[in-house]
């Protein structure tokens, strides 16, 4: 109630007194006395929400309007409690924009350079691990993620990724089974008699057993082995090996940028949820999970295992 304590209630025009009860709309900031408001139970200028003509505060009040929004906001806050644009300032910036931009300002003024402060000590704490390297990733400085190139699966759930993650384990597992679809092809083109190999496997005791049943179907066949059909199933299996490899090495140079996006929105999630206490959720949301990433890991190894059990050994 302090910060409206001097302004006159819209309705019937009194002063506002510390400790009364106040009404205020939430379009456009108009304080009420509790009563006078219940008598109307609307804003009066309702009819005039977004416009220009509409309730302006004081100039020598307590209120900051944010110019993105144009919600009214108490005097100190650095950023909208609306939009979640930063105030005093011409262009409304969010938050990330501040940190990316930081670098690139010659004369920084104290008001800007607090705001940065505290946005980076919020990413601190929101990522938590590995602060450094990815700060510097989210300049531009750090353009390539080793960690998400060798286990794509892996990394993006050990950072909560949890969409990202899930694509790359739906994309890399159907293309395992189209790879294992087409080996599975090659080899009874190269192998007419593999067919039964998968019920039979007890009979080979030795691995010397198996070459020889190769040489046999391999070697006794080859005027009857389609070459052709055999040349187009092997360049299908190193294409899909090749997407493979082209989802990682995207993986790795994407990383930082889609972590980047995850930290900014779920920091501005957070205040959303929460404009006072946000700063208590940064580290629930934030953070790493080691144990979503083995699962993830270990969930993706035994799918990958029974298509190649669906194929080969049944």
């Amino acid at each position: 109630m302090n910060k409206f304590e001097g302004q006159k209630c819209q309705m019937c025009g009194e002063e506002l007194k510390e400790r009364e009860l106040v009404v205020v709309c939430p379009e456009c900031g108009a304080p009420y006395h509790k009563e006078c408001f219940k008598n109307n139970n609307e804003c009066i200028f309702i009819e005039k929400h977004g416009k220009a003509d509409c309730y302006a505060p004081d100039n020598n009040t307590e209120i900051v309007t944010c110019s993105n929004c144009g919600k009214n906001n108490p005097k100190g806050r650095a950023f909208c409690e609306f939009c979640n644009k930063q105030l005093n300032s011409k262009e409304s910036t969010t938050a990330a924009q501040i940190l990316n931009n930081l670098d690139l300002r010659t004369k920084p003024t104290a008001n800007s350079n607090e705001v940065a402060a505290d946005e980076e000590k919020l990413i601190d704490t929101f990522i938590i691990f590995n602060t450094n390297y990815f700060k510097k990733a989210f300049k531009g400085q750090k353009k390539f993620n080793y960690g998400a190139f060798i286990c794509p699966v892996f990394y993006y759930f050990y950072r909560k990724m949890y969409a990202a993650g899930s694509a790359f384990f739906v994309a890399i597992l159907m293309l395992i089974y189209m790879i294992c679809k087409q080996l599975k092809d090659f080899c009874l083109i190269l192998m007419p008699k593999m067919e039964s190999l998968g019920a039979n496997l007890d009979e080979f005791s030795t691995f010397s057993q198996l070459l020889e049943f190769m040489k046999v179907n391999i070697f006794s066949n080859l005027n009857n082995i389609d070459f052709i059909n055999l040349k187009r199933k092997a360049n299908i299996i190193l294409f899909f090996l090749l997407l493979i490899l082209i989802m990682m090495v995207f993986s790795g140079f994407l990383a930082n940028e889609i972590y980047k996006n995850h930290v900014y929105n779920q920091i501005d999630k957070c205040r959303k949820i929460s404009n006072e206490n946000y700063q208590k959720l940064i580290p629930i949301i934030g953070g790493v999970s080691l144990w979503s990433a083995i699962l993830a890991f270990i969930s993706f190894i035994f799918c990958a295992l029974y298509i190649f059990q669906y194929f080969f050994i049944i």
